[in-house]
C-alpha cells in the first residue's frame, strides 16, 4: 500500500519516509529469518545439511543476463545472446593463416 501511495504522490515526504522505514524493517526481518535458518543448521549437526545450504548459496544459476543487440533488438534466449557473443568475437578476431611468427632468440633471465 505504501508504494502505491508513494507512485501517486511521488513527493510525499511522509509516504517516502514510512516506506523507507518498512523496507529496513523488511530487509531486518528476512536477515534474521537467514540467521535462525543458518542456525538451525548448525545446530542440526547434519553435513550434508550443512554443504547443500553452503552449495545452494554460491552456485551461481542466474545465467546471462540481457543482451542489447546492435539493431536495439532486446535478446533474451540463450540461443540468441551465444550467436550475439559469436558475431561479436568474430568481427574482433583475426583469421589464423597457419604461418607462425619468427621469434629472435630470447634470452630469460634465470630465477634464483
Amino acid at each position: 500500500m505504501l508504494w502505491q501511495k508513494l507512485q501517486v504522490n511521488p513527493h510525499d515526504s511522509l509516504a517516502r519516509s514510512k516506506y523507507r522505514e518498512c523496507i529496513f524493517e523488511w530487509h531486518k526481518l528476512i536477515r534474521q529469518d537467514e540467521m535462525r535458518a543458518e542456525q538451525r543448521i548448525v545446530d542440526s549437526c547434519d553435513l550434508g545439511a550443512f554443504y547443500r545450504h553452503v552449495n545452494k548459496r554460491i552456485a551461481n544459476r542466474s545465467g546471462i543476463g540481457a543482451i542489447v543487440a546492435d539493431n536495439g533488438k532486446l535478446l533474451l534466449d540463450d540461443a540468441d545472446k551465444a550467436n550475439a557473443f559469436n558475431r561479436y568475437f568474430s568481427s574482433v578476431g583475426v583469421v589464423d593463416n597457419n604461418v607462425a611468427p619468427h621469434c629472435a632468440s630470447l634470452s630469460i633471465p634465470r630465477q634464483y
